[in-house]
Order: structure tokens, then sequence, then C-alpha cells
């Protein structure tokens, strides 16, 4: 009986009872000859080391090595038995797998017992018709049955056998020439499987028989050898024997796997046609019983009115499920005077005939199960159920002694217990059964069923006494239960939902079940098994639009059940105590009826812990709803575990939990939930002594949105003021007040209305409760508590305005306090405040109103009551005067509706961030605060720590001194202002920044900056002046400087000293600002000390540029000059002004304080242009004359000459000769410069000069200025000029190009308004480099720049051999149209290496104008010489023709070069170069302007 009353799960029952039923397959020939028997040591397999895992198929005909059979054995077994571990949960429709029974060979079974058993045989020992059976008389069923069928008696057996198999070499017959000895071994092994064979036949199994070949492939004979066993064992029928290889499983357990599935599949048909034959077995015997009349049912008679059995005079006092209760030997006798009518009442008697109806259909479902007909199976459990219940009413409804109350159980009996045991265990199969065929509905109306009939028994009903029940279970099934049933009652209600829940959370899990079931709007198929419609069902039917109120109706998820499993156990828990100690169960007449057991079943009740059991379900239950999502429900659920460790006196986890879900319940407003949150929160903070909270919890009830009621909130008050008066030291507090306390959380607790299924509109009861015993530690020192208003349901809100957002050092800035009660009713008495305090950041501003301890007035109900407190007194509170105080007597008793303004007045004398940090309203019992004696209680608004708030616009209270009732008056701006700004008024100050834009690199660039004082006072201040480049980004621009004076600007740069100017600041100066030292319209800066009395100068920056003291309405102006080197671009100008008004600083101590200055800063960006832009053009200028003293233009000039130098050549005999002096070439050209002005301005230009650079080694030049004239129009300004270049090139040495130089522009603006501006600056425009190349032969024409029609002219040719190799030219001349000529018209000219040779022509001109002169072209072929010797080279080298103005050699050598090696001989023209005025066509041609002639 303990075993059932427990609310343990489906496992506190028979196993047997409740497992599912799969069928039964024996195994044989898998066992260890060592083993036992013991399944364990067989099955346990590891894989040989380097076995693959991939599976391979042998019938593929793939050879494998023989492995032992050992590990096939072993590895079958194992495969066999892996779903043997199955739980009561597995199994279900289409399942097809056994329970594997290991057997040892030598294992034989029971016979079969007889058809007709003889007369005077003995039964079954379990049936109730054994005297020796634990059934007898009256047993219906023993677990024992049903274990024999599940572990003991298979359907099938399935045999292992090995073949007798010689190695391939030995596959010959006997050399006796006899039998053959596979014959012979093959004959054996039939004996065998024979003889297990008839074991099972008599059985009527299934036998199956598996042959193990070791060898593989097999040998030739093998199929022979099998078709001789299967004939001679019988084993024809299909799926009786099986062929596997001992190679199986050597690639992996797939395919041992395979074949186990295939095995089982294969025999389950046969396997339900045995348990089929045992059903037909079982319907033959129940066709023999007569069928019992049906008994009256519960619901015939009255609800809650039975007549009370008499309890049995002997009995047992308790026995477990399962076991013996007791046989007929030990039955007590009965004295004849008890006997009424042959019946001995209450005696145990045989089994009636519904008993074994009963019997019987349990027996078929079982079998039923078994071979996995679930459907028919559900039948038979209902038939038996069915059959259960009629006994049990039989025996609460019929009349005592009646033939229909013999047909029923002994109350109180083991018999009894058994069957009830076994009504709930057939409850849950049909349920679960229902769920494995998809039929939930069904299922749930089968549950509700069972409920409904159970609870009429009679160790259900509860007394007359105490026949209440709690609200948490009122209105839903379970509670309607005779006289509000027992604690055994409330037990079973509670196991039988934990088992549902159970049940539903595994369908929902592994069988796919959706909740809710059905869903809303659906209409199911109707049951017959659903219980009536409720009383808040209506007329909707089972699925009508009012079938959503009654949760019994729906399958709901796993953790309402468990809810309702906790509510019953903990009804359970509430029961148990008003029957502790009484032994009353029932009172019939006056009369009460006492089961002998009932002592043990209160001694077994008493030790269990109902708390843990009670918190256990209702965590079950929280874990399904929070999968499910439901949040509001995991609140209710965490706040009921807390009631019920705050019940089972685990105080301070009750208060953890109170603690947190308080704080979700503050959040979303929930003021009805957290009533009783809060006043179970003050019971446990009582209990455990922590006053602070107990203080908490009682101002949070204080509010009307938690306690509606005056009255209760009146009480709460007066504790709240007593512990103000008293403290916690108080003994009235804790004895009279503290029990007083929790009396009235108890009473709050009627608030809370939790969300239960099937509780309808009934409201939450408090639990009874045993009177409280108060052992909390009594605390030596007053209480000292801050409650933090914010966080909790305030019966007093609190808002702070400061008027302004920003305000200037030294004037008023005024706040106000809004202190308002939360309703018209709050609160219920007056409260006096002892102080309210008001603290700032700054603890020199802090308020302090204090109460005048006045009457207390009348102004409430709403209207704003003005405390002006601007004229308090300041007092200090520390030495240093960081600290002070402004207090304020007023008047501080808050009335019902009570609005209180209190304002007062800041007066900053500094600039700084004001802000509110909290406002305290203190209580003070007398209103005096003794720091040893006192009780405080604080209740702080933090209002600095508040998030910003939209919602409502800042209001501001105005004393109305005519009507006496403030005006409210609207501010910018939202919610609160907690904070201000207070900054210095910053002076008005015009800083100006004036400049001509653009300016000119090169140039001194003035930015004036004008300071304008626009106060009535005198303003000092100085400026910090800074350039910086503004690509990308403002970075410092080493090419930019800056200075007061123009003259350093003009020494730095004209010395190109730059180092005179620091590149950065070593120590700097310039002012950083702090954030609490902003201005309105610009920060101002602080300034660690008083200006530098002398400007720092940097490349850059000018710091400390001291302008003195500006009077009212002056102007002053301070010129800065800037100049750009390079990087035309934009600059930015900074000029931050330092300033301060004199007057305030008149009388300070430190005048030079951050305080008192200011900063403003204005930026100028300046663009940056070159002023000019030049082109540079170059032309050889060989037809311009030579100067007086240069008789020919590039013609070698050396010291020894030409012939000197080649004698030294020849006498050394290509030895060491002596230095030669320089061999060097003379050439002249021409630089055509013009040079643009850009810029917008006019400027003038005093002189262009070309500066020649340095020229490279081996190059020598001087330039000379030809003309220079000035070209300007409106639009722009244009110089052009002409300068003729001499370059004298040295042959010996390697040279690229001649650098030229710059041109140096020497300008200024033509407007000098301001100094500066007319100072001569000279800016530098680079001329490129010219490349010079090295002509190996040049060739000069020389003619007269003119000529006259009919007057005869030479024309000579000079040809220069520059190199060290003989020259071989060919010259042809070509006459022409306007001339005439005498001369060779085909010459060749041999020239030795530094050698001239001179071609002279005369030619006659014979027309005017510009005409060609006959064209003489020169080709050659060069002889070259190696070392210096003069041996004639094959290479020829081609002359492209180039420019008429140049003439060049491609690829000759160098004399430092080797000579080229031998080519194919090229002719080629090469250019002439025009001596005099001529100038070349556009095809080489010389062109010579031809005057006409009179007379010709």
């Amino acid at each position: 009986m303990a075993a059932a009353r427990d609310s343990g799960g489906l496992e506190s029952y028979p196993l047997e009872y409740i497992l599912h039923h799969v069928p039964l397959m024996g195994v044989m020939g898998l066992l260890e000859p060592g083993s036992g028997g013991d399944p364990t040591n067989a099955a346990v397999v590891s894989t040989p080391p380097g076995t693959p895992s991939q599976t391979t198929s042998t019938a593929a005909g793939t050879t494998a090595k023989p492995r032992p059979t050992s590990y096939v054995k072993k590895t079958l077994l194992a495969a066999l038995m892996a779903k043997n571990n199955r739980s009561i949960w597995d199994g279900g429709k289409g399942s097809h797998f056994f329970h594997v029974m290991p057997l040892e060979k030598s294992h034989t079974f029971p016979p079969k017992k007889l058809p007709n058993r003889p007369p005077g045989s003995p039964a079954s020992p379990l049936s109730p018709l054994n005297p020796s059976s634990a059934l007898y008389p009256d047993g219906i069923i023993s677990p024992a049955w049903i274990k024999r069928h599940r572990e003991a008696l298979p359907s099938a057996l399935v045999a292992f056998f090995e073949l007798f198999e010689r190695e391939p070499g030995e596959r010959k017959p006997d050399s006796t020439g006899g039998v053959n000895l596979d014959k012979e071994r093959d004959q054996i092994l039939c004996m065998e499987i024979n003889e297990k064979k008839r074991l099972t036949q008599d059985r009527g199994m299934k036998y199956a028989v598996v042959i193990i070949l070791k060898q593989f492939p097999p040998d030739e004979q093998l199929d022979e050898r099998l078709q001789f066993i299967k004939k001679t064992c019988g084993l024809e029928q299909k799926r009786s024997l099986f062929i596997i290889p001992s190679t199986m499983g050597k690639d992996g357990a797939g395919q041992v796997e395979d074949f186990v599935n295939n095995l089982q599949r294969a025999l389950f048909e046969h396997a339900a046609n045995y348990y089929r034959e045992h059903a037909k077995r079982i319907r033959k015997k129940k066709s023999k019983i007569p069928v019992p009349a049906p008994t009256s049912s519960a619901s015939s008679q009255p609800q809650g009115v039975r007549p009370p059995p008499a309890p049995p005079s002997a009995q047992q006092s308790s026995s477990t499920l399962g076991s013996p209760t007791q046989s007929s030997a030990s039955l007590p006798p009965v004295p004849a005077g008890q006997q009424q009518g042959g019946v001995i009442p209450n005696a145990p008697r045989p089994l009636p005939p519904i008993g074994w109806h009963v019997r019987y259909e349990y027996k078929l479902a079982v079998f039923a199960e078994f071979r996995q007909d679930l459907d028919v199976s559900i039948s038979h459990y209902e038939a038996a159920y069915q059959g259960l219940i009629e006994m049990f009413n039989a025996a609460i409804f019929a009349p005592p002694g009646s033939a229909t109350a013999l047909q029923g159980l002994i109350p109180y009996s083991a018999r009894w217990e058994d069957a009830r045991i076994l009504a709930d265990c057939i409850n849950f199969k049909i349920c679960k059964l229902y769920l494995y065929t998809d039929a939930p509905v069904p299922a749930l109306a089968q549950f509700n069923r069972h409920i409904l009939q159970f609870r009429n028994l009679p160790e259900f009903a509860g007394t007359a006494s105490n026949s209440a029940v709690d609200v948490s279970v009122a209105g839903s099934l379970v509670s309607q239960v005779p006289r509000g049933g027992s604690f055994e009652y409330w037990a079973w209600a509670s196991k039988q939902h934990r088992v549902i829940g159970e049940i539903v959370e595994v369908a929902t899990t592994k069988l796919g079940l959706s909740v809710p079931y059905p869903p809303p709007g659906s209409v199911p198929p109707a049951s017959g098994g659903a219980p009536p419609p409720l009383a808040n069902q209506g007329d909707g039917g089972m699925f009508g639009p009012f079938s959503s109120s009654n949760s019994s109706l729906v399958v709901q998820h796993a953790g309402f059940y468990y809810i309702t499993a906790a509510r019953c156990a903990e009804e359970r828990w509430r029961k148990f105590k008003l029957q502790q100690g009484s032994g009353d169960i029932s009172t019939e007449n006056g009369t009460a009826t006492v089961r002998p057991s009932f002592q043990a079943i209160i001694a077994a009740e008493g030790s269990l812990d109902h708390s843990a059991l009670v918190i256990e379900l209702l965590t079950k239950s929280y874990e399904q709803f929070k999968k499910q999502k439901s949040g509001r429900m995991t609140l209710y659920l965490a706040a009921e575990i807390a009631r019920i460790y705050q019940e089972s006196g685990k105080q301070e986890m009750a208060y953890k939990f109170f603690e947190r879900i308080a704080k979700t319940y503050r959040k979303e407003s929930w003021p009805a939930i957290l009533t009783a949150v809060v006043a179970s929160s003050l019971i446990c903070a009582k209990r455990l002594g922590m006053w602070d909270a107990v203080v908490e919890s009682l101002v949070e009830l204080l509010s009307e949105r938690l306690v509606d009621d005056d009255g209760m909130r009146g009480r709460v008050q007066a504790q709240l003021m007593r512990i103000v008066a008293n403290g916690a030291s108080s003994a009235s507090i804790l004895t009279d007040d503290g029990s007083e306390i929790e009396q009235l959380a108890r009473q709050l607790t009627l608030a809370l209305t939790p969300p239960y299924p099937g509780a309808g509109d009934a409201a939450r009861m408090p639990h009874a409760q045993s009177p409280i015993v108060d052992d909390a530690v009594t605390p030596s020192v007053p209480i000292r508590s801050v409650v933090a208003m914010d966080k909790i349901n305030s019966f007093l809100t609190c808002n702070v305005q400061i008027r302004k957002e920003n305000a200037y050092v030294m004037s008023d800035v005024p706040f106000q306090v809004t202190l308002t009660a939360s309703s018209s009713r709050t609160p219920c008495v007056p409260i006096r405040a002892s102080q309210i305090r008001v603290n700032f950041s700054d603890p020199r501003f802090n308020y302090v109103f204090v109460d005048s301890g006045g009457d207390a007035g009348v102004v409430g109900g709403g209207q704003i009551e003005y405390i002006d407190g601007r004229s308090g007194v300041a007092e200090n509170l520390g030495s240093d005067g960081s600290e002070s105080i402004v207090k304020r007597d007023v008047n501080l008793v808050f009335q019902p509706g009570s609005r209180k303004v209190l304002e007062g007045l800041l007066v900053p004398k500094e600039s700084q961030d004001i802000k509110v940090l909290n406002v305290q309203v203190i209580l003070v019992a007398n209103g005096q605060i003794v720091e040893e004696a006192s009780s405080v209680i604080t209740l702080q608004y933090d209002v600095g720590e508040r998030p910003e708030d939209l919602s409502s616009r800042r209001k501001w209270v105005v004393p109305n001194p005519s009507t006496g009732v403030p005006i409210v008056c609207m501010l910018d701006g939202f919610g609160e202002q907690t904070a201000v700004r207070v900054i210095r008024k910053q002076p008005n100050l015009k800083v100006v920044l004036q400049h001509t834009s653009p300016a000119f690199l090169d140039e001194f660039y003035p930015v004036t900056v004008v300071l304008r004082n626009e106060e009535s006072e005198e303003i000092h201040a100085h400026v910090d002046v800074e350039v910086k480049s503004t690509v990308g980004g403002e970075t410092i621009d080493a090419g930019s400087l800056i200075a007061a004076d123009p003259a350093v600007l003009s020494n730095a740069i004209d010395r190109g000293d730059l180092a005179s100017l620091p590149m950065r600041p070593s120590v700097s100066v310039i002012p950083t600002a702090s954030q609490s030292d902003q201005a309105t319209t610009l920060p101002p800066i602080s300034i660690s000390g008083s200006p530098p009395s002398t400007p720092s100068q940097f490349f850059n920056v000018i710091t400390g540029v001291d302008l003195g003291p500006i009077s009212s309405g002056e102007e002053v102006t301070r010129t800065f000059w800037m100049a750009c080197m390079n990087n035309p671009g934009e600059r930015a100008f900074h000029a931050t002004v330092h300033y301060r008004v004199l007057s305030d600083t008149a009388t300070a101590v430190t005048p030079t304080s951050p305080t008192y200055w200011h900063r403003k800063q204005e930026t100028a960006r300046i663009k940056f242009m070159r002023p000019f832009e030049g082109k540079f053009n170059f032309r050889e200028a060989a037809c311009l004359p030579f100067p007086e003293s240069v008789d020919e233009a590039g013609l070698l000039s050396f010291d020894a000459g030409a012939f000197g130098m080649m004698k030294q050549l020849v006498a050394s005999g290509g030895g060491t000769v002596a230095p030669l002096p320089p061999l060097r070439r003379t050439s002249v050209w021409l630089l055509d410069g013009s040079v643009k002005f850009v810029g917008p301005s006019d400027l003038d230009v005093r002189e262009i000069n070309v500066v020649h650079s340095t020229g490279e080694q081996g190059v020598l030049g001087t330039v000379t200025r030809i003309r220079g004239k000035e070209e300007a129009d409106s639009q722009r300004q244009t110089f052009n000029c002409l300068y003729r270049l001499e370059v004298t090139t040295d042959i010996g040495k390697p040279f690229t190009e001649f650098s030229v130089g710059s041109m140096h522009i020497t300008w200024r603006r033509k407007t000098a308004d301001q100094e500066g501006s007319g100072m001569w600056r000279t800016s530098v425009l680079p001329i490129p480099s010219y490349p010079v190349s090295k002509e190996d032969v040049v060739i000069i024409a020389d003619h007269p720049p003119e000529g006259t029609v009919g007057t005869l002219f030479a024309v000579h040719y000079t040809v220069q051999n520059t190199s060290l190799q003989v020259v071989e030219l060919s010259v042809a001349t070509e006459a022409s149209e306007g001339f005439v000529f005498s001369g060779y018209k085909q010459a060749t000219l041999r020239i030795l290496p530094l050698a001239t040779k001179s071609l002279s022509y005369n030619v006659l001109p014979l027309a005017c104008g510009r005409c060609v002169l006959p064209r003489t072209r020169f080709s050659r072929k060069t002889l070259g010489t190696s070392s210096g010797t003069l041996s004639p080279a094959t290479s020829a080298q081609s002359l492209a023709p180039g420019s008429p103005n140049r003439a060049s050699v491609v690829g000759s050598p160098s004399p430092q070069q080797a000579v080229a090696p031998p080519a194919p001989p090229a002719v080629a023209p090469l250019p002439v170069l025009s001596l005099r005025g001529s100038v070349a066509g556009k095809d080489g041609e010389l062109m010579l302007f031809v005057k006409p002639c009179l007379g010709w």
C-alpha cells in the first residue's frame, strides 16, 4: 500500500503491468560454455584491431580469411540483445522487434498443460484455484504470470549450430571408402537439431535454425549437405533455416544488424500466431464462465453518499504489489455467530465470475499486445477495466450481504489494494496505447473517466469536519470527491496526473503529438468514453463554442498535468495536517469506522517530504511551460515554488524567489499578483530578521495600486510607523506586532489569482496554517533603512525640475521638488516627514527642508501646497567649505492626496555642471535624529539615474498671492530637468579676419586680426595664430611660415636659414578647453597661468600675442604675415583669442584662474597659387654670327692640334702616351622663354634673370641675354625673353644633358596699401635640362645670309670628325631651280680622326625670293680603330635624317668603347647645319633669300 500511496511516476508501479509487451525470442547456441547462462559476459563484443568500418557483402563471392566462430556468436548475441533495454515508453504500432532471451543448449521448457485437466489435479501455481497460489482464493492476476510470458516462455526459438567443414586441401573421401566423414557429422547435427525441435513442438513455438559456415567460399558439396539437413530435420518450411558465414561482421556491424533485423522480421508473424493460439485458449476458458449481471453504477448513487462497509476483523496491514497476500491456511476461523445465511461477511471468498472475466480479458489484452495488435488490446483492456469498475461499485453501492455485494471486492483488504493498482495500470495502458494509435482524445477521455470512477472509493472520502477543497483545485474533475476527499485521495490524484503528464510528455517528444489537441476550432471524432459536460461547459457539447473553458476536454501539454499534480500534492499535504493524529476516516450513523492500518498509513505519510514533492512537480511544470514559451505562467510557477518554500520553513530560498519574481511583475505592471508576492516577501523577511526588506515591503504596500482597501493600508501604515517609533528592538514588534504583520500579509495574498487550469473564476484562498512561532533574531541596533522608491510601487511620487538648462555664474538657478501622493486616498493617515533632503553632485548646494512641527494643516485632496525655500539659511558642514547645506523650516505633513512643491535656489559661483543626485524623505520618530538610538527610514528617489521621459511636458509652479492658489505653467521640453550647466557669461568680443584672396607663393601675405569690444566693460585679450595645410585634413605644412614681422620671414627665407624658426613647440602654451568651462557660443579655454609677456614664435604657430586692454567700443588690429614657399593649395589660418573682463578679476585673488578666461576662435581658409607659369624652348643657333673672338663654331679646339695628337699616337706605337689636353667642342643654342602671370591681380616685374647652375662634369656653358620684351594686355601679363647658350663639351667624358639653371623673377603686387606688400619678392622658375648627344660627324654650311640675282657667291662646307675613327664620306650635289653652281657634283672625302676638311662651291642666283640652295648630300663609310690603331673598319653607320638644327650620329662608339663588329655598309645622308642666316626646309634643304637686281 505504501508503494501505491507515494507520488512517484509510472516506475512506482509493478513494471510487468506497465511495460510495453513485445514477443519473446529464445536464442540457443550463442552462449559460451563458461558463461553460466549470463548473457552479459557473452554480449560484450570488441571489434578486433584493424577491422575496417565499411560493410561488404559476402554473397558476392569475395574471399575472406576464416575467423573464429566465437567472435561471430558474440557479435550476433550483442546485436540481438541491443533492443532489450527498452524503457516503459518504447514500442508502439508497427514495431517488429523481439525481447531476446539467451539460453544454454541444455535448457528445457516446462511441459505444456493438458487441454482437459483431470478432476482432482492441481491447477496452475498462478491460478486462484490453487490453494498454494498467492492469488488463492480471490486474486485476479499476478505480475508473475506476465513475467513468465515476458522472460520464460518464448514465442520463437532460434538455435545456432556450426557446420563441420574441413580445410580445402582435406576435402576428399575417407581412405576406407566407407561413409563420408562429412555425412556422419551432418547426421549428428541433425539429431541435435531434432532434439531441440521436439522441445518447441510441445509448446507450439516457432523453431528456426541458423547454421554458421566456417569456410568461405564453401566446398562444392555444401548445397547437397544443406539439403540433406533440411529434409532430415523437417525444415522445409519457409523461414526455418538460415545460413551465415563466419566472416559476417568482418567489415563492420552493418551486416550483423541487417541479418538480425531480417531474422526478427521473418519470425514476427510466427510469433504473432503463437500468441494468437494462446488467445484462442483463453477465449475458450472465458466462454465457460457465466456472464455476470451488471452492478449499479456510481452515477446512480447520490454524490458523496455510500454505505460504509465494515472493516475486516482480521487483515494484514499492508501488502506489496505482486507479493502473496494471504492463503486459505492463514485465514482466521470465523465465529459461528458471525455467519449469516452461510456467508461470512468481509471474509475472503472465491473469485466471482466477474473477477474471472476480468482475469481472462486482461490476458487477452496482454496477448494482443504481445502480437502488436493494439486496437484489439485496447478493447480487451477496456473490458477488463470495466469489470474492475463493476467489482468496486458492487462493494461500494450494493447493500451488504446481497448477491451483488458478494460479486465485489472486500474494502480495505489487500485484494482491494491490488485491484486498485491493477485498475491504475490498466488505465495507463489504455491511455498509452491510444496515443500509440494516434488517438489522443480517447486517451484523455479514458483518463477523465478513471478520475470520475474511482473518486467514490471509501478511503478517498474526506471527513465531515473538513470538507472544504482548496480553490486551486476547485471546479476541476479531481475536486468532485465526497466531502472534499482524504489525503489518500489527493495522493492518488496527484500520482494519476503526474503519470498522464509523463505519458503526454513522451508522446510529444517521441510520437510527435502536437498539443493542444484538438486544435482550436477543430471537431475530432466523438469518443464513447468522454465524461459528461461540466457546469461551465454550457450546451455547446464536447467541442462546442464553450469547450475552451473546460480544459479537461482538450489534451494539453505535460506542464498542465504536472501543475495539477502539484496542486493535488499540496492539497494532500493540507488534508494530512488536518487528519494528523486522528484515525477517523468516515462516520455513519454517528459511529466512527476505524481502519486497523490507519496508524501505519499516518506514520508512512508523516515520513514523506511533502514540500519537496510539490516543488518537484512545480519544477517539472515550469520546464514544460518554459518550452512552450509561456512567460506569464513560468513566473506564476516560480511564485508558487517560492510559496511552497515559505510554507516548508525555507524562508531564505523563498525570499530569493519572491525578490526575482517581484522585479518582473513591477516592470510589467501586474499589481494584483505583485500584492501577494510582496506580502509573502514580507513574511519571509520578517522571519529572517531582514528588517530593511520588511520596511521596503511595508512601504510598497502603502500604494493603492497594490492594496485598494483603505483599512488594510491603514494597518500597514500603522505597522510602519511603529517600527519608526520603536525600532526592531521593541519586544512588541517581535511578538504581537510580528504576528500581526504576518496575519496582515496572509490576508493580502487574497489578491493573487493564479491562472490555474479549471479554477474558473474562483479566487485564490489562503492555506490554513498552524500558528506561527516567531523565532526571528532581534537586532541589537536601531533600524537604519533606505528604500529605493523608484524600484517599487511608491505611494509618494517625486519630480524634480531645474528651471534652466544653462545658467551663468552668479545668476539665480531655481529648482522645484514636487512630492505627490499616488491617489486622493493615499496615505490613509497623515504622515509627517522629519526632513526632505535634496542632494546635489556638488555637496555645497545640498538643500534640507526641516519639518517645523506645527499644525498638520488641511491642504490635501489634490491641492497644490507651494513651499518657498529660497530664503533658507546656509550652513557649512566642513572646515574647508567643501560641503554645506541650506536649511528651511516648512510643514512636512502629507495629507491624503497631498501635492507639495518645494522650491529652492542655487547661486553658483563658478563654471560647473550641477546635477540632482537624489531626493530623500526621512521618517524619524519625534522629528529628531539621534545617531545612536533613533530608527531612521529614508525614502530615497534616485532622480539622477532615471531614464529620459518624453511623455509629459515640463511644469513649473508659480505662487499667486492674490488668490493663494498656485499657478502651473508649462516649460519648454519634456520629462524632468535634473541638471544645469553653469558657465561664465562670455563677453561680446567680435573677431574678424581680414585678407585679400588669393595669395601667391613666395610672397608675404598679410592677414589682419580685428578685435572689437562690444561690451560695456574693458576686456583684456591675447591671440594665438596657427597655419595648417588642409590637404588630407588639417596637417602641419613645413613649407608654410608665419610671423608677426615680415622682416623675420625675409631674413629667414633669403638666407635659407629656416632653422631659426623652430619646427615644433618645445613647450605647448596653447590652452586646452575643459568641458566644465564651456560657454554658450564657444567653449572657453582653460589657461594654467597668465599669458606670456612675449610671443612664442614657431614656423607655423605664434602664441601669446598680447593685445592689451581693449576699452568699450574700441577696435584693435594685429597683422600677421604668411609665406608659403611651395605646394600650392589651401591653407587654414586659425586665430584663437583668449580674453576676460577686467572687472570680474579686479578683486579676485587669482585673476589668472581658468575660471575667468574665455576663448573664441576664427578660421580663414586661404588659397595659395603660383604667380607665374613658364614655357621654354631650345633650338641650335648655328645661324647666328659668332663673337669677334670666335673664328669657327662647333670646331675642335685643343692645344697641340689634331696633327700633334696623331704624331704622339703614331710615335708611341699604340703604347702609353702622355695625357693630352682636354678635347672640347663648342655648340651655340638659343633658349626661348615665355613667362605668364596667372593671378587675378596685377604685378610689377622688376627683373627677369636666368641664373646658370653649376654644370655637370664635362659640360661648360655660358648664358647671355639677347632680348627681353614685355607684352601685356588687359587680360594677362606676358613676358618673352631670348637667351644665347654656348655649350662646351669635353668629348672624352660621358655626359647626357645640360642643366641650364632657373629663371629668377623679381616682382611685387601693384597695390602697396599695406606695409610689406610693396616688398620685392623673387620667384624661381626652374628651366628644364636639355639632353646633349655626342655627334661623330658635324657638317656646317657657311654662306651669306642673303643674295642678289646675278651676283656670284661661295658656299663652304666644313666637315668635322670628332671620333677616333677614319671617316669616308661620299658627296653628291644636285642642282636647283633658282641657282646654278660650279664644283664637284660627286666627290669622296676621307677624314682622319679628330680632323677637319672643307668643300667649296660657287653659286649664281637666277631668281629672286626664298629659294632652295643646291642640295649637297653627305653619306659615309666608317673605318674604325681599336686601341688607337688606325686600321680600317668595315662597319658602316647609317645616319638617319634629323632636324635641320641638329646633326646626330646614332650608335657611333665613344673613344672609351670598343669598335662595333662588322656590319654591311649602308649609305645615309648626313644633316647639314647652316652657319649663317638661312634656315632649313622641311626636308633638310638650305634656303636663302635672294634680292632682285635691276638690269638683270
